[in-house]
């Protein structure tokens, strides 16, 4: 047993609080009780995890340190101090001994608060908030993890930014289930921070094709039009030169996310179409761009599926779909192709392995109100791919001379 616990009344100079006289938090009558080796409070802890409290009070009348300083304790390392035994072990009595007498929640290697907000432990909640723990320190993740609305409000009038580090961001891009988080975001959309991560989130939920989340941003107030980075592959810091800002309607169109156009509804007088169609190439962000403005030259979005058709990874089914929709449904025509363009197109169609989709689209692009005839000519001028015609049945093969033998001579 340690010495001196022995003793009935405080030791001669030592201060202390009866818990059962209904102290006022906070009190600034008692001294602190902190140690700066964490061994001098082991037996300390023991007696809190065992329910020992009259050791407990014993230990503060005789006025040994009830807390101590923890160094280089990382965010994720449980450290077992005696206000975290008492509610992880919920003696609710044994917290508010301590508390009482001078334990400060401020001083704890982790915030306490994050603890009670993770067990869901109300009551200890009020106990620490109200013996000072800071507010200000707990983790945003934990109080969006509630599911209170009333808890969001409540910590964001304390002082919490829930935009730090864009945690708001992050937690609305990847769950739905946490309905009274998005209503938080809509109350505050007019807030600039949370406005800026409810377009975060709505970049990253595009570009992961979480139709429901983006729904649900949306509902809360997310701008699809506004240009961000990237949270994913980006700073997600606004003004880093670093980074390439796209809407979250350009991010649906570059990731072939077509059909969250209708909830996203690009506007031809806010975005911009013609940069839209550069990049076209599934078949539903087509027809809903081409139904709102089509392009005045299809030339980029042919040449863009056609490329696509090249690859010997991804869905070439929907490139191939796009060149019939937007030569066959819309009577488009390929009629702006610089030199080195139209050789970079000519090196494209080399590489396609189907000689079906070759043969389809020649003899379409063949046609004056598909290609214009200077473009044509240009692109099918090399032996390559006029041999690579002949394959497929598009031009007749020539046949070959045959070398003329002279008499050998004896």
């Amino acid at each position: 047993m340690t010495q001196g616990l022995k003793e009935d009344g405080p030791a001669k100079g030592i201060t202390w609080v009866d818990p059962r006289g209904n102290p006022a938090p906070p009190t600034s009558t008692v001294p602190l009780r902190v140690t700066e080796d964490p061994d001098e409070i082991t037996e300390l802890v023991e007696f809190c995890r065992i329910g020992r409290i009259y050791a407990v009070e014993r230990w503060i009348k005789v006025g040994r340190p009830i807390q101590a300083k923890y160094q280089d304790v990382g965010p994720w390392h449980h450290t077992e101090t005696p206000l975290v035994v008492a509610i992880e072990t919920n003696q609710y009595d044994l917290a508010r001994l301590l508390l009482c007498n001078g334990y400060r929640p401020e001083l704890e290697p982790q915030s306490v608060l994050d603890l009670t907000l993770r067990e869901r432990s109300w009551d200890y909640l009020e106990l620490v908030l109200a013996w000072g723990a800071e507010p200000k320190k707990v983790d945003p993740w934990a109080i969006l993890d509630t599911y209170q609305r009333s808890l969001m409000d409540r910590f964001w009038n304390f002082g919490v930014d829930f935009t730090s580090d864009h945690c708001l961001a992050s937690y609305l891009s990847s769950s739905t289930r946490n309905k009274p988080a998005y209503g938080f975001a809509r109350r505050h959309q007019d807030d600039p921070r949370v406005a800026y991560d409810l377009a975060l989130a709505l970049g990253d939920a595009v570009l992961d094709n979480r139709e429901k989340a983006v729904s649900l941003l949306l509902w809360s107030g997310a701008d699809p039009h506004r240009k961000v980075p990237s949270l994913k592959y980006g700073s997600g810091f606004e003004g880093d030169p670093d980074d390439d800002l796209d809407s979250a309607i350009e991010v649906a169109v570059q990731m072939g996310h077509g059909q969250l156009l209708r909830h996203l509804r690009p506007d031809p007088s806010v975005d911009d179409f013609d940069e839209m169609f550069a990049w076209v190439h599934d078949p539903d962000a087509l027809d809903y761009l081409t139904a709102h403005r089509a392009p005045k030259d299809w030339s980029k979005t042919i040449v863009r599926n056609a490329s696509r058709l090249s690859w010997a990874w991804g869905d070439r089914w929907r490139s191939r779909e796009c060149l019939k929709r937007i030569l066959t449904d819309h009577e488009g025509r390929l009629g702006v192709l610089s030199h080195h363009e139209c050789q970079d197109f000519r090196r494209t169609l080399l590489k396609w392995e189907s000689g079906d989709d070759l043969r389809w689209f020649l003899r379409l692009l063949s046609k004056p109100k598909h290609c214009d005839p200077d473009i044509f000519a240009e692109m099918i001028r090399t032996p390559a791919i006029r041999a690579k015609m002949t394959d497929v049945g598009l031009l007749k093969a020539t046949p070959r001379k045959q070398k003329r033998r002279g008499k050998r001579r004896r």
